[in-house]
């Protein structure tokens, strides 16, 4: 059975890029998919595929992972001075994210 977590912003904020990315990692490796309150960034995005890319077994098949929101105009810019959040990340173990799909406005999961 799939656990959802909701990760807020402070949580996440609170984390250096690397403790991000292990808080991560050590989640999704216990079969949790987890939506956090705002997106990652492109920098740690890659970060973390490219590790999960080292971490590939038979008993850790990788991540699905989708973000919305996180643009940079002049409206998410003025949002984030004001303390705001601009988006979200969905993050999942392949094994349970059946389909990961996304368009401008939603994020569409189906879990197996």
């Amino acid at each position: 059975m799939a656990k959802i977590e909701f990760v807020s912003s402070k949580t996440i904020k609170s984390l250096e890029e690397n403790q991000k990315i292990n808080y991560i990692l050590s989640n999704i490796k216990k079969n949790k998919i987890l939506v956090l309150e705002e997106p990652l960034t492109l920098k740690e995005e890659k970060e973390l595929i490219e590790r999960t890319m080292n971490l590939i077994s038979k008993d850790f098949p990788g991540i699905e992972v989708s973000s919305l929101g996180g643009g940079e105009g002049f409206k998410e810019t003025l949002i984030k001075m004001l303390g705001g959040n601009v988006g979200l990340t969905v993050i999942g173990p392949s094994n349970l994210v059946k389909d990961l799909k996304k368009d401008p406005n939603k994020i569409y999961l189906n879990v197996r």
